[in-house]
């Protein structure tokens, strides 16, 4: 077996419609030759640059179906672009960017055998209702514990915010001796 030898993307198509919307699950059908792959992303960039990511992951094989399911409240409205489509068979790592360019790893694996494609068709417009690019807005914060804490005691910090709900509060504080200390909320609010 020769181990220079990559798992070529032969063919590569998006096979759910243009247009997504929370709870939609994102295909993209893809097939390689040489060497079986055992995991296959397509990254995305949202409207907003947040990372996303279509998967296959199992058995090694020479097609397949990489899958997202398109979460509202993660997905900005808008185009979700193709980034790279990487490919993995064993320890092989071919990772193809639009651009035409690859990233190699092990970087003596041979070039594969096609090295371009329209990545922009893989492209899809998601629908959201949920607006991601309103961050929260913070109303009021307010310590509700005692003055003086002691070993133990509990600090209590309410807050409220508007416009989008919070998943994740932090206040960070110093005490007298510069020691860094932080109370967090974290979860749904």
């Amino acid at each position: 077996m020769d181990l220079s030898v990559p798992s070529s993307l032969l063919s590569i198509e998006r096979t759910s419609p243009d247009v997504a919307r929370p709870g939609d699950t994102v295909t993209i059908d893809w097939t390689v030759e040489d060497v079986p792959a055992s995991f296959v992303a397509v990254y995305f960039a949202d409207s907003l640059g947040n990372s996303h990511q279509a998967t296959f992951s199992g058995e090694a094989a020479y097609s397949g179906t990489a899958v997202a399911v398109v979460d509202g409240s993660r997905y900005a409205a808008g185009a979700l672009t193709v980034q790279s489509v990487y490919v993995q068979a064993d320890n092989r790592v071919i990772d193809y960017r639009p651009s035409g360019s690859l990233y190699k790893y092990p970087s003596g694996l041979q070039d594969p055998k096609t090295t371009t494609f329209d990545f922009s068709q893989l492209n899809i417009n998601v629908e959201t209702p949920v607006d991601l690019s309103v961050p929260s807005s913070l109303l009021s914060i307010e310590r509700t514990s005692p003055d003086v804490a002691r070993p133990g005691d509990t600090v209590t910090i309410d807050w409220t915010v508007e416009d989008v709900p919070a998943s994740f509060v932090a206040v960070y504080f110093a005490d007298s001796l510069g020691n860094s200390h932080q109370a967090t909320f974290s979860g749904e609010a």
